[in-house]
């Protein structure tokens, strides 16, 4: 049997440093373990050569589920090129930015959390964000006329295999 191993590590955060928000639902060592490397195997015995990109956040909508019983080119090719790890979304626990991240164990626990790092990474990019700006204007507006007709899967927002008015539709309706 196949599944993922993890080791918990309760996570609180701090603007200041005395006042702690715990981070409900995410364990430090747990779902979306740290991957280092882009061309190294988790037990390769030398070290790969291509880093990951620990500012990369891993698709919101990749699941520990989703990764259970995959190869390990399956699992590397759903990272996107992320180094993986936790990922917290500050503004759900009504926070804007954090200066400290705590973690701890429970006395008595069996485990002790490994912790690579820590990183802030870019938000991801809104859907109809065509050329990676962090907005939706005329540039992504002129990404999506040029393949307007094709099978482009890039402006293809309503994915249903064409360029076409909907995605026009999409692309419109999260204009920024």
């Amino acid at each position: 049997p196949s599944g993922l191993f993890a080791e918990g590590g309760q996570i609180a955060v701090s603007a200041d440093g005395t006042t702690w928000v715990p981070v409900p639902g995410i364990d430090a060592d747990g779902f979306a373990p740290t991957c280092g490397w882009l061309d190294a195997s988790p037990y390769a015995t030398v070290p790969g050569l291509e880093p990951t990109d620990f500012t990369r956040p891993i698709d919101p909508a990749i699941t520990a589920a989703s990764m259970i019983g995959q190869e390990w080119s399956a699992v590397r090719a759903m990272y996107d090129g992320s180094g993986g790890g936790a990922g917290i979304d500050l503004a759900s626990l009504g926070l804007s930015s954090i200066r400290f991240v705590r973690v701890r164990v429970p006395i008595g626990a069996m485990q002790s959390a490994e912790i690579d790092g820590f990183s802030d990474v870019a938000p991801a990019n809104p859907q109809g964000d065509l050329d990676g700006n962090g907005s939706i204007d005329g540039a992504d507006l002129g990404i999506l006329l040029s393949a307007f007709g094709t099978a482009e899967p890039a402006a293809d927002l309503d994915g249903n295999g064409s360029v076409d008015g909907g995605d026009l539709g999409a692309l419109l309706a999260a204009w920024s």
